[in-house]
């Protein structure tokens, strides 16, 4: 049997979607697993320095990253990606990643997940503050796990130590 479609074609202009602020980034939802019958979602974000996400996989989906302003490092397993404005970025499911901001310490990128659904873990995270017991808890029904801290956290006590 085949499934009816329930997508339908739609423009949204420049600033216009559904936002919501994410561990003090700005997240505007461009498409979601409700717009594109869970396919994939597509989120503008303007992420700074401060927040970075600490080590994670998904399980479920790939993400991809296009960098429309600033300068970024992804931190995949144990290499280190550098990625400036107009810079693309795969990242695969299953692949341990995070990344942070460099240069001025904001950059603006779109991401994109396929298949969608995460995007419904962020609206509801809103911006709390990093827990990282708690957001392990509330990823599991994602299929995202935290494996370590974020990267200049882990640099920081290597350094120490």
């Amino acid at each position: 049997m085949i499934s009816e479609q329930t997508a339908i074609p739609y423009v949204l202009g420049p600033g216009a979607g559904e936002s919501t602020p994410f561990f003090g980034h700005s997240f505007v939802f461009k498409a979601t697993a409700e717009m594109t019958d869970g396919a994939f979602s597509v989120i503008e974000i303007e992420q700074h320095r401060e927040g970075e996400p600490p080590l994670h996989i998904h399980h479920r989906e790939d993400e991809a990253f296009y960098v429309l302003d600033g300068e970024m490092t992804f931190h995949v397993g144990e290499e280190q990606l550098h990625a400036s404005a107009g810079a693309f970025v795969f990242l695969p499911r299953g692949v341990p990643h995070s990344f942070t901001v460099d240069g001025t310490g904001v950059a603006r990128v779109l991401q994109l997940c396929s298949p969608a659904g995460v995007e419904r873990f962020f609206r509801e995270w809103g911006d709390r503050p990093l827990d990282v017991r708690a957001l392990s808890a509330e990823l599991a029904p994602y299929g995202v796990e935290i494996v370590g801290p974020p990267p200049r956290e882990l640099a920081s006590a290597q350094a120490v130590s």
